[in-house]
């Protein structure tokens, strides 16, 4: 007579273990990438927000003074860690390793196009707050024109 066999055999238990561990790696694979999707959000969502605080601080500012408005748009890029024209930490040109807005991953930059001698009443402004991470840059971008709506 044949004895009934109990219990797995090794092949079973390695099978079971392949199993888990597939499972396992997938869940964690999953809360990584959701991890990472929900951090990417965040920071769209942060840059979208500076982007648009300095769209609303430079119409204030072309509401304010038109010719001083001008004259700064002249310069071509600026570069903006704050929010000024001359807080020290803003300037004209290129953005540098240095000029994150304060406390954060984001560089803010405005590329103005103007030229007087076409229409002295309206700049165009391009404002652009980008970040790095792990997957590369990514940028927020707003396109405006500017008027000199008390002239018309």
């Amino acid at each position: 007579m044949k004895k009934a066999q109990k219990g797995q055999s090794l092949f079973e238990i390695v099978i079971a273990v392949v199993i888990v561990s597939v499972v396992l790696i997938s869940l964690l694979n999953l809360a990584t990438i959701s991890v990472s999707n929900s951090t990417f959000a965040k920071n769209k969502n942060s840059a979208s927000k500076y982007t648009e605080e300095l769209n609303e601080w430079l119409r204030a500012e072309r509401d304010r003074d038109w010719n001083f408005f001008s004259n700064s748009a002249s310069a071509g890029t600026w570069c903006f860690p704050s929010i000024s024209w001359n807080s020290g930490r803003s300037h004209s040109g290129n953005c540098g390793s240095s000029d994150k807005v304060q406390g954060t991953i984001f560089t803010r930059y405005a590329v103005f196009s103007y030229n007087p001698l076409v229409d002295p009443n309206s700049i165009s402004v391009d404002v652009t707050t980008s970040w790095n991470d792990t997957l590369g840059l990514h940028v927020v971008t707003t396109s405006n024109i500017f008027t000199n709506w008390k002239a018309r």
